[in-house]
């Protein structure tokens, strides 16, 4: 049988006990000329002067935009203003910063909930967020701050600030705000409905706007990474603003994809898929993508990045805790096949359930890395090795 590619055979690490981390010690522009403007011959364009017939045809327009109180002669300032024949062009708007956040399908963050829960041997965790509020109160320590404020660059998941509050909440943490920035309007509204439908109106606000309006210098104890990074072209530019709040102390929580590229699949693996395939319902086949059975060199939709942001994660932090998931389960959970998967569908739900059988026997024998994870940041972790938990990071292994 084929061996893997070089990344997949990075060993997994052991997971290493928790570590209790110390908090931190604090934390008028002139109304447009309407009249029309005859060329002149002799009389030069300067010494021109609207008649006042045209002026008082303009006045409607021009007090639209002044207070009825407003007490300048409107004729006389239009009378006194100079005529601009060829005005300079406006500033075309700068570039955005951000990108939209990538979709991502509804089963890929259910899978993940799960089964990060059961290789974290919490099978309670209601998902991966809860995780990171639970490593977030440890640091924070006891009694803690009074306010604990946390900020968000918003990502695929609408209902993930939403998920981190919650668990603080569960914890006893009800002193909570926390600010999230989300570049396009229609995932900010997307994300104010989960918001509101949970309660938490009065301690989530949604910002809409690009990185610029997004405050490095406020108070922060930490920030939100839930599938944000994936496909932004300024990557470098937002690890610069979350950096500057790590240097006053504030964790960054990471969830998302660590790995993506081609697999480079066993023939017993590819054996195994198309048997499976082979007894798939039709109402699955005849959906988009799982038309096509996993094929060697696929990516599930997953193109390699450059650079990688969980790459870039470890060389500019220092890890505290790397937990890491799923490898094959890739190419179903994915964008490629994903959606045409629903977690409220059982048909769905069994084809998963194969494919991580699948998955965790190709992990036990072949060491493979992970697609997925999450991860607890510092500017100094202040300890010799991160507790890892479930498949390394591909980074990971690399620098390992």
């Amino acid at each position: 049988e084929p061996d893997d590619d070089a990344d997949d055979r990075a060993g997994s690490a052991s997971v290493g006990a928790s570590k209790s981390l110390p908090g931190p010690e604090s934390m008028p522009a002139r109304p447009p000329v309407d009249a029309p403007v005859r060329a002149p011959e002799t009389k030069p364009i300067d010494d021109a002067k609207p008649a006042a017939e045209d002026v008082t045809s303009a006045a409607p327009h021009a007090q639209n935009a002044c207070d009825d109180d407003f007490d300048v002669d409107v004729t006389e300032t239009l009378d006194d203003a100079p005529i601009e024949r060829d005005a300079t062009p406006d500033t075309p708007p700068a570039e955005p910063i951000l990108a939209a956040p990538a979709r991502i399908p509804p089963i890929l963050s259910s899978w993940r909930d799960r089964c990060f829960g059961e290789i974290a041997g919490q099978p309670e965790l209601v998902s991966v967020h809860a995780y990171l509020a639970e490593r977030l109160e440890v640091w924070l320590g006891t009694p803690g701050p009074e306010f604990v404020y946390l900020r968000s660059l918003g990502g695929s998941l609408p209902e993930a600030e939403v998920r981190l509050v919650q668990a603080l909440h569960a914890l006893g943490r009800e002193s909570v705000r926390l600010e999230v920035l989300d570049r396009d309007p229609a995932c900010a509204d997307a994300r104010r409905q989960k918001i509101e439908l949970a309660g938490l109106g009065e301690i989530i606000e949604v910002v809409t706007g690009d990185l610029d309006v997004w405050r490095a210098d406020a108070p922060c104890h930490a920030i939100l990474l839930s599938d944000a990074l994936e496909g932004q072209p300024e990557l470098d530019r937002i690890l610069d603003h979350c950096e500057t709040a790590m240097r006053g102390g504030a964790l960054l929580l990471f969830a998302g994809r660590v790995g993506s590229g081609p697999l480079q699949l066993s023939a017993s693996t590819l054996i195994r898929l198309e048997e499976l395939w082979s007894v798939l319902p039709d109402s699955l086949i005849a959906a988009d993508g799982l038309c096509v059975i996993p094929h060697r060199g696929d990516d599930g939709g997953a193109s390699r990045h450059e650079p990688e942001p969980a790459d870039r994660l470890l060389e500019r932090f220092e890890p505290i805790v790397l937990g890491g998931m799923g490898h094959l389960v890739d190419l179903v959970v994915g964008p490629a096949r994903g959606f045409a998967l629903s977690p409220e569908d059982p048909e769905s739900m069994r084809l998963l359930e194969s494919i991580m059988a699948i998955d965790e026997s190709r992990t036990l024998t072949e060491h493979l890395t992970a697609r997925h994870g999450v991860g607890l940041f510092a500017l100094d972790a202040q300890v010799q090795t991160p507790e890892q938990v479930g498949q390394p990071w591909p980074a990971a292994s690399r620098r390992s």
